[in-house]
């Protein structure tokens, strides 16, 4: 729907609010004149409704009143930014003129649409050009227990727009067997428990083995996440991995094994198989030789390093504190919860989620959490202090003093 905004100003013709609210109140918080929260959701107010109802709206979708979508666009975009569970939604008015447009005219409009998708790929060879020539599309799968998966497939998917693809991620909880039939596939999954597939990965795996689906026309690579502190280290990744080679699949990069500290070997992984499965083309032949074209293509506008420079942004450092974090846990198997309490010491610069791996690496590798990319991943929302914050950016010297003590808690009604 961002594509629609043009360089004019937004205006949203309709919002509403999806099932699965935990009733954060970051919307509210945020857009008080649009939301409401109550027991058990997040409203949209019969004031700004052209139904003048007060519910979801999920349902009837009704459009705003006014001047409304205007005035207020830019906080409706912030409050679904800032949804740490992603079910606030909402529709451009120019999304909606195109919907309703009249059908002589999206007819009108298809060639060019062709011609474009034809056009030649600058800056690459004649065969690399007609590798990147009809379909683009790549399935990524994920299996998660606890995000971190989900995460990396959505990270995945955005890389892959720079290697020339169309992806689409795919949870495997409700996905059946045809989804593994994609011509170019990844698959990012945990391990959980025992060498167990996660809860949401389950069902599928199941109807594989029982359907046995050939997939002769399949390129995958897997990437999996696990913790070597475990016997059954990546288990649910490798029988992935195993599985579609015995259905006849094609992989186009080695299995990825990545411990608890996953992002360092996740990222050697998706750059490798992103240029290789990038290589393989509508006709599900894989021409390997173009794989150094293709790696230098999609990468070639990687920012990684900054230069130095007048305008080159310092690293905000700050000293060494010594706090005491009080630790909301649940243990699944003894259905017990309880608080943990632990003396650290960290820079005042480094973030929640770097406190919670140091406590993991070095202390408690049972402690399970959803990561972040270090850009305000919704997914790691938490309470601290009272406060909710995204954990991948939330600095500790801006949550606690020296010798202070920080309160880590869940969000309300979010599963733990």
């Amino acid at each position: 729907m961002s594509e629609n905004r043009g360089d004019s100003m937004s205006v949203i013709a309709k919002v509403w609010v999806e099932p699965d609210c935990i009733t954060c109140n970051a919307c509210e918080d945020i857009c008080p004149e649009v939301f409401k929260v109550t027991d058990d959701s997040s409203m949209i107010l019969a004031e700004v409704r052209a139904d003048g109802a007060f519910d979801m709206n999920d349902g009837a979708k009704s459009p705003l009143t006014g001047t409304l979508g205007a005035d207020l666009a830019d906080l409706i975009e912030e409050a679904a930014e800032a949804c740490p569970v992603e079910v606030i939604k909402f529709e451009y008015a120019e999304s909606a003129a195109e919907e309703t447009a009249p059908a002589p005219e999206a007819v009108e409009a298809a060639p060019a649409a062709v011609e474009a998708a034809a056009a030649p790929v600058a800056g690459v060879s004649e065969a690399l050009a007609a590798v990147m020539e009809g379909d683009r599309s790549i399935t990524i799968m994920f299996g998660s227990q606890t995000g971190n998966a989900a995460g990396l497939a959505d990270q995945t998917s955005k890389m892959a727009a720079d290697f020339g693809l169309q992806a689409k991620v795919v949870d495997m909880d409700g996905a059946d067997t045809s989804a593994l039939a994609a011509g170019r596939l990844l698959i990012i999954t945990s391990t959980w428990g025992e060498g167990e597939m996660p809860d949401n990965a389950e069902s599928l795996w199941q109807a594989t083995n029982s359907g046995n689906p050939g997939l002769s026309g399949t390129h995958y690579s897997v990437c999996a996440i696990g913790d070597t502190a475990y016997d059954e280290f990546c288990k649910a990744g490798t029988d992935w991995n195993d599985k579609l080679a015995a259905l006849g699949a094609t992989s186009v990069r080695d299995i990825q094994l990545c411990d608890v500290d996953y992002a360092p070997p996740w990222k050697i992984w998706v750059v490798e198989a992103l240029s290789r499965i990038a290589c393989v083309d509508a006709s599900g032949t894989f021409h390997e030789t173009l794989v150094e074209e293709m790696l230098a293509y999609g990468t070639s506008g990687d920012d990684d390093g900054i230069v130095d420079g007048d305008f080159a942004p310092a690293t905000v450092v700050a000293d060494e504190m010594s706090i005491t974090l009080r630790l909301f846990r649940y243990n699944p198997v003894a259905a017990s919860s309880g608080f943990d309490s632990v003396a650290c010491s960290l820079p005042g610069h480094a973030t929640v989620q770097d406190l919670l791996m140091a406590i993991q690496g070095d202390l408690d590798g049972s402690l399970a959490f959803r990561r972040g990319d270090g850009s305000g991943t919704p997914t790691t929302a938490v309470r601290a202090n009272g406060r909710i914050v995204l954990m991948d950016v939330a600095r500790l010297d801006g949550l606690v003093s020296e010798g202070g003590t920080l309160l880590l808690e869940p969000l309300p009604g979010l599963p733990v």
